[in-house]
């Protein structure tokens, strides 16, 4: 499907990317790499069966790896160069991607954002150099005990982590990470299970943990957000917002009360992530829809955060507008 030189695929196979009641979400020509020849849509029911034979009985890690990750795993990459883009967005593209390079350099070291809503991380140089070896182990743990949903996706018309392709294949090879259909999925499953009905059916009438660095209403937002979508209880894990790599937690609290755990944890998830095996449950990294749960208008900021049904073009453009300020481009991560 592809025009990827060699070093870029990934992984053998491609599928396109669609699934029933979110077409609307993504654009037609989007592929995503997969481990064997697998329709998408076999591959997410695969995916939340094995999280629900999970919930409440086994630790099951489920984290997400786009952009933000890869650029802290890899660190600074050139956008990728290739006929498949249009010359206009691979231009617009290619600048963010220096700007995100220069900040890399300058004396605060790495910083992660998502639009303006919140700030997934801050660490020095030295302290990401320093953590790699950790961080890589973590990540290999995770997709032996559970789920890495890679951003593995591209289209013609967004170019956007590309650029990461050739050291992921080289970390999976080097790591020796085996992928198949149930250790790794496409990272926008996540944003369909919540944004769907496989979420409330997931979280009815579950003691649900939050680790989170959020406070005061938004904290209670949240909170209120996950009992709107079936929750039957809702506790708290406070963690830092912005360090949570180096961060110590104490999990004794809440042995044999939780059925699940929701981690907001930002760049430092995989330690976070760690932390939380004794509960003995499964632990999602939901990302972004946190600020669904805070912010129910938020929804539209992302693909796959609102359904075919509710697709609302005015909605979506006064959202992205929100999370981005004013852009006529739209951010598909």
């Amino acid at each position: 499907m592809s025009e990827f030189s060699d070093e870029y695929n990934v992984l053998p196979y491609q599928t396109r990317f669609s699934l029933p009641n979110f077409r609307k979400s993504i654009e037609p020509s989007t592929v995503t790499f997969a481990p064997s020849p697998v329709e998408c849509e076999k591959w997410y029911e695969l995916f939340i069966c094995n999280l629900k034979a999970k919930i409440g009985k086994t630790y099951y890690p489920i984290c997400r790896l786009s952009d933000g990750e890869f650029t802290f795993m890899f660190g600074k990459r050139p956008p990728y160069d290739n006929s498949i883009f249009k010359a206009s967005t691979l231009k617009y593209y290619a600048k963010k991607t220096i700007k995100k390079i220069l900040s890399l350099n300058k004396k605060n070291g790495f910083q992660a954002f998502t639009g303006k809503l919140y700030h997934s991380g801050a660490y020095t140089e030295g302290e990401r150099k320093d953590a790699l070896p950790e961080y890589f182990k973590q990540l290999k743990g995770i997709s032996v005990d559970g789920v890495l949903a890679l951003h593995l996706s591209y289209n013609s018309e967004n170019p956007f982590q590309e650029h990461f392709f050739p050291d992921i294949k080289n970390w999976n090879q080097q790591a020796s990470i085996i992928f198949d259909t149930s250790n790794y999925v496409p990272f926008y499953f996540v944003y369909a299970m919540f944004g769907g009905s496989d979420g409330k059916e997931i979280l009815k009438d579950r003691n649900v943990l939050v680790a989170h660095g959020a406070t005061g209403k938004k904290k209670e937002n949240i909170i209120q957000g996950l009992l709107n979508d079936n929750a039957k209880h809702v506790e708290w894990l406070q963690i830092s917002d912005k360090r949570t790599l180096l961060e110590k937690i104490d999990v004794s609290p809440f042995l044999g009360k939780v059925d699940i755990v929701l981690v907001g944890a930002g760049i430092g998830k995989p330690n976070i992530f760690e932390q939380l095996k004794p509960l003995n449950v499964p632990c999602i990294d939901p990302g972004y829809y946190f600020e669904v749960w805070n912010d129910p208008d938020m929804k539209w900021g992302r693909v796959m955060c609102y359904t075919d049904e509710e697709y609302d073009e005015e909605k979506i453009k006064v959202a992205k507008d929100k999370l981005y300020g004013k852009t006529t481009r739209i951010r598909r991560d």
